[in-house]
């Protein structure tokens, strides 16, 4: 199962990989992880529900009880990945001003 997973991630962050050699300076790193994390974190949402959905093959195959263990350790990683995500890409922004883009025009 774990290899199912992995390779999931593989392919959901396959996306990113193209352009990690044009990446240059701390700014394009940070951008660079902050796309990373934000792939990874929606591909463990995913996962996240599919452990979570009873599945009758997942139930009996693996049981509810370590399913649901999995969905909590997961659950943390996302939460981690998630935050991740939001922040690395902001750090070299701080020095200049960006617009918020929560503000009305």
């Amino acid at each position: 199962m774990a290899i199912l997973i992995a390779g999931g991630a593989v392919a959901a962050t396959s996306g990113c990989w193209p352009g990690l050699g044009s990446v240059n300076g701390l700014d394009g790193w940070l951008a660079w992880a902050g796309r990373l994390t934000g792939l990874l974190a929606g591909y463990a949402c995913a996962i996240l529900v599919a452990l979570v959905s009873r599945t009758p093959l997942l139930d009996r195959g693996i049981g509810s009880d370590r399913l649901a263990r999995w969905h909590a350790v997961i659950a943390r990683h996302t939460i981690v990945l998630s935050l991740a995500h939001m922040v690395w890409p902001r750090v070299p922004g701080s020095a200049t001003p960006q617009p918020a883009c929560w503000t009305a025009p």
